[in-house]
């Protein structure tokens, strides 16, 4: 399928202005089961790497071998002295955005690294075969691009449904962008979604963001290993899922009649928590669902709130078997 040849092209403004704010668990039920996009599911996935860092210990390149490789790759004497700064690194006629880093740890040298921006596989095995010592694949960012004709109905169903197993305790929120975790915070992995605006085109573009303790973990320890992973295997840890509304009504009733039976006036105490509970699923759905389960167990208690939805098996299909680089 060709990217949108026939669309109106919006801006990323308008792009998400199409994408419904649901106000309760009825809107919400009725969006992610009747969503356009689940129609046809006619749609485009890119995978590409957003960056690449690599860390080199001083042990194996020190500060008299770190400053020659900088000069190789043709940094400024002004950057290689203040330790730090964006380089290009020009392959064949193209031009990789990069960045350094000098490590210091008490004023000692304690290693080099390298981050390199969209990179291919070209400019990454330049900078190694420069290096000709030991490195470490420090992390990086794995992206998936989703082009469909109707690129706010597809993300809002992304963001309705998209959640992260093991997401850990602190999670980020940001207008527009649907955070899975704390992307920083986290120690193995984070995950984000968003619209991608692409020269005339949009996308809702999936990420995540791998660090050292998940390749140590899964034992990736050069690019050759890293240009062998597929879509499937780094976003084992997505899961689609949506808010069991049935289970959640009735839980939440059966907790107001025990926990608030008293009636002040003509008013049920017991009605005021039902609102209550649907106020934070609004509240909580303005930023998607990756954190409803916490906020529902906290709320009603333990209980499975959510299940599988269909888009799942749609999403692996898409990125199964499929390289990043």
């Amino acid at each position: 399928m060709n990217k949108n040849t026939n669309k109106e092209y919006k801006t990323d403004v308008e792009v998400y202005a199409d994408i419904p704010d649901l106000e309760n668990l009825q809107e919400y039920d009725n969006y992610i089961t009747k969503n356009p996009f689940l129609e046809s599911e006619n749609f485009k996935c890119d995978l590409s790497l957003d960056y690449v860092s690599l860390y080199i210990y001083s042990v194996d390149l020190n500060i008299y071998q770190t400053d020659k490789l900088l000069r190789l790759l043709n940094v400024s004497s002004y950057h290689i002295k203040r330790g730090r700064g964006l380089f290009n690194v020009n392959i064949n006629g193209e031009s990789f955005k990069s960045y350094f880093c000098k490590i210091y740890k008490e004023r000692c040298y304690f290693g080099l690294l390298i981050k390199v921006f969209r990179p291919n596989r070209k400019v990454l095995d330049h900078i190694v075969n420069l290096l000709n010592c030991g490195y470490l694949i420090s992390k990086v960012e794995f992206t998936a691009d989703f082009y469909s004709n109707n690129t706010a109905e597809l993300f809002g169903l992304i963001k309705n449904t998209l959640t992260l197993k093991w997401p850990g305790q602190n999670f980020r929120y940001d207008a527009g962008t649907v955070y899975l975790n704390n992307v920083r915070e986290s120690r193995t992995m984070g995950g984000r979604a968003y619209v991608k605006k692409k020269d005339d085109d949009f996308s809702a573009r999936v990420e995540i963001v791998a660090k050292r303790p998940y390749f140590k973990k899964n034992k990736i320890n050069t690019l050759e290993q890293l240009y062998n992973i597929t879509g499937d295997q780094i976003y084992s840890r997505f899961a689609f899922k949506k808010v069991k509304t049935a289970t959640v009504n009735r839980k939440a009733k059966k907790v107001a009649a025990r926990d608030f039976p008293k009636v002040v006036g003509k008013i049920k105490i017991a009605d005021f928590w039902v609102m209550a509970v649907n106020v934070a699923v609004s509240n909580t759905l303005r930023d998607g669902v990756a954190d409803m389960g916490r906020v529902l167990r906290a709320m009603l208690g333990k209980g499975a709130y959510m299940q599988p939805h269909s888009f799942h098996e749609t999403f692996l299909k898409a990125v199964t078997g499929k390289k990043f680089i």
